[in-house]
Formats: structure tokens, C-alpha cells, sequence
């Protein structure tokens, strides 16, 4: 019985041992189950974070190249634009220097207070309006140098091919005719001055023509001198303005 008693007891031992390591067996495995079940997930949470973040980054690289790309087309506009400015501007620079140029004027002929207006149209420069007179009247007017402006008013300097000297032509057109050199001169420097002044000063604007100080001359062998005719009866200096003809 003493036997059976020892028997029964080692037996319960041993199973209570058995019984024992088998539930740290359990406690041991369960720990490492859960250990590396949040490992796996951290990584897999990071490897999303990561696909994530780089997602984003391949985003904003995208919209920035898009940026730099519509740059260039936004500065090619705004080179258009202002090219477009730019032609518009030159037009209208272009057409009012046309206008300015490309006027209306009035020729006078005549002497003294008597004076016939005809139209002038064409661009208004002092030079110009003399050659219409010439046209007009059949006078050679030929000119040494153009009509000089400053301060001191105009200077017209004929050459000595001028009707002046060598005569009215032939034959003189019925409403200009001079019957001497000395109407003739009287006509020709006349009708220059009056023109002269009454194209360039504005009487609209409270301007006086007769402020404007005309003055003549011949150039001769390359030299500029005062114009004398008829042996020294008619005289025009060189350095004074023109008052009219007046024999001596």
C-alpha cells in the first residue's frame, strides 16, 4: 500500500509540473505573438508614412515643374503685350508727325499792304512755302542754303540765279507782272516775308507776324553779302531786317 501511496504521489508531481511548464510555455509564446504583431504593423504604418510622404513630395515636384513651365508662357504674354504698346505708340507718333508735317498754309503775293492769299497744302517748312511761291508765280527763287530759324527770326539767302538779278521771266504770268527790277524785288521780297511770318506766328494764340524779323541775302563766290541793285539804288544789309523796299 506504502508503494501505491509513493506511486500515486510521484505521479501527481509530475503532473503538476508538466501542467506548469506547459502555461509559462503559454505565457512565454503569447508576449512574442503580440511583440511581433506590433513590430509588423510599425513597420507596415511606417512604409505607409514613407509611401505617403514621398507621394507628397512627387506632388509638389510635379505642381512646381508646372510653375516653371507656365512662367515662360505668362512672360512670352507679357512680352506681346508690350511689343503690342510699343507698335501702337510708334503709330500714333507717326501719324501726328504726319499730321504736323503734312499741313495746310497760305501763300501771300503782293507788295506792300496789298497781298493775294492762295492755298498751300503740303509740309510746312520755310523752304517749301518759297518754292510754292516760285511755282506759283513763275519766279526762280533758288535758295544758297535752307532758310535758317533762331532767336533773331529767319534768314533767306538766295543765289545769283535768283529773279532778282536776272530778271522776271518770260513771259511773266499776267497776275504777277512787274514792269521793273524794281517792283519785281519789291514782290518777291514782299510776298516771302509776309508769308513767312503769317505761317509761323499763331495770331489765334495773340501773336503779332510782324514780330517776326525777316532778313535777306545773296551768296556770291562763296561769300554771304547784302543784296544791291541797280547800281547801289537798292540796297538790303546783310545784318538788319527787312522794313520793306526803299530805293535810295
Amino acid at each position: 500500500m506504502t508503494k501505491s501511496f509513493t506511486a500515486l504521489t510521484l505521479l501527481l508531481t509530475a503532473t503538476l509540473v508538466f501542467a506548469g511548464c506547459s502555461r509559462n510555455a503559454a505565457t512565454d509564446t503569447t508576449p512574442q505573438t503580440t511583440s511581433e504583431t506590433v513590430s509588423d504593423t510599425m513597420k507596415e504604418s511606417s512604409s505607409e508614412s514613407g509611401s505617403a510622404y514621398q507621394s507628397q513630395e512627387e506632388s509638389q515636384a510635379r505642381e512646381t515643374e508646372a510653375s516653371q513651365e507656365t512662367v515662360p508662357d505668362s512672360r512670352e504674354t507679357e512680352t506681346q503685350s508690350n511689343e503690342s504698346q510699343t507698335a501702337a505708340q510708334t503709330a500714333q507718333e507717326t501719324e501726328s508727325l504726319s499730321s504736323e508735317t503734312a499741313s495746310t498754309g497760305t501763300l501771300y503775293i503782293g507788295s506792300g499792304d496789298n497781298f493775294t492769299e492762295y492755298a498751300f497744302t503740303g509740309e510746312k517748312t520755310p523752304d517749301n512755302l518759297i518754292s510754292a511761291i516760285s511755282d506759283l508765280t513763275g519766279w526762280n527763287l533758288s535758295l544758297a542754303d535752307p532758310v535758317t530759324s533762331g532767336k533773331g527770326g529767319m534768314t533767306v539767302c538766295f543765289t545769283k540765279d535768283c529773279s532778282i538779278f536776272t530778271g522776271p521771266p518770260d513771259p511773266q504770268k499776267d497776275e504777277f507782272h512787274a514792269f521793273d527790277t524794281y517792283s519785281l524785288t519789291q514782290m518777291i521780297l514782299d510776298s516771302i516775308k509776309k508769308t513767312l511770318q503769317e505761317n509761323y506766328v499763331d495770331r489765334e494764340a495773340g501773336g503779332d507776324p510782324s514780330n517776326l524779323d525777316i532778313y535777306f541775302c545773296v551768296m556770291e563766290n562763296g561769300n554771304i553779302t547784302g543784296i544791291s541793285l541797280l547800281d547801289g539804288e537798292i540796297n538790303i544789309p546783310l545784318d538788319q531786317p527787312y522794313e520793306g523796299l526803299t530805293a535810295q
